[in-house]
């Protein structure tokens, strides 16, 4: 591994250990040999760390870092990000696995041309036995001409027919500057719905047309039937008790991200008439203000009782 690699993978992990043997060696069976891999470790009381261990042991492009107590996904999202030296960056889940050519072409994509800052390949759903459930949608609508059109392909029609559904891109290779010039990874629902807007305000993404990224899907997966109180305690323990609003905090990433946006006043203003109408589709904005008064409800009890 050079001093600097040229891609970096963050690995997040919480008791990851059924899956973590094979990750691991699926990444460093990648065809890019030019990389490092950081492993986050939030606290772990299964066998992740001893893993961990003999492949930081056996590869030095392993770094594996250990937090002593369970900070939360946002957290450890975020740290891997910040301890990262590459040029890109790309998230991995402890239970994914990669096909060996997945960072060679998306390497390839980000080197040709300096206006893409993310490139992501095609995704296959497996479950947890490692079998196929079957590929993700790869003709889901997307427009790279302008930030506007961008920002209109993932806020402006359902979230199904978008790729804000599952979120895949945001497993994609990223250039790590222009990453580490948004909010990253809030500690709410939906927080990575508000990193891709932000990445895509901030630059073209190409992807992929090959099937190279196999995202795992089974009962302990943060995502899979979960109720937003707990998907909101995954992200940040601290705030397990706290009614999560999920929507209010969705939208409030949103504005936050064309406000932070490099757009001129025109684009700007254009953005502005994408959210307002993302707010009014589909009354989103009687859930979200549904959302607020039981907040305000919340604060009310909560002054009494104290």
């Amino acid at each position: 591994m050079t001093a600097v690699p040229k891609v970096s993978v963050g690995l997040p992990v919480y008791n990851g250990g059924r899956y973590l043997e094979e990750a691991l060696s699926s990444v460093l069976a990648q065809t890019h040999q030019d990389l490092e891999v950081v492993i986050s470790d939030n606290g772990s009381t299964d066998y992740t760390q001893s893993i961990c261990e003999r492949f930081a042991a056996l590869d030095n492009r392993v770094r594996y870092i250990r937090h002593e107590t369970n900070k939360g996904a946002a957290f450890n999202h975020n740290f891997v990000v910040t301890a990262a030296k590459g040029q890109y960056f790309r998230w991995y889940a402890y239970d994914d696995r990669l096909e060996p050519t997945c960072l060679e072409k998306c390497v390839r994509v980000l080197d040709a041309d300096p206006t893409v800052v993310l490139a992501w390949p095609q995704t296959i759903v497996i479950d947890g036995a490692g079998d196929v459930v079957g590929p993700y949608r790869s003709d889901l609508p997307w427009d790279n001409a302008t930030a506007v059109s961008r920002l209109r392909s993932l806020l402006g029609r359902p979230t199904e027919e978008t790729l804000l559904h599952m979120c895949y891109p945001v497993y994609g290779l990223i250039r790590r500057e222009v990453m580490l010039g948004t909010g990253l990874l809030g500690a709410y629902n939906g927080a990575d719905t508000v990193l891709l807007t932000e990445l895509a305000l901030r630059g073209r993404w190409q992807q992929i047309p090959e099937p190279l990224f196999y995202n795992r899907r089974h009962a302990g997966s943060s995502a899979v039937d979960k109720s937003p109180e707990t998907v909101a305690a995954w992200f940040d323990p601290a705030r397990a008790e706290v009614f999560p609003m999920p929507w209010s905090r969705q939208f409030e990433g949103y504005v936050r991200a064309v406000r932070a946006a490099p757009l001129s006043a025109r684009e700007r203003a254009a953005c502005t008439s994408v959210l307002a109408h993302w707010f009014a589709h589909d009354r989103r904005w009687r859930v979200i203000a549904g959302e607020l008064r039981i907040r305000a409800r919340q604060r009310r009890v909560g002054v009494r009782g104290s």
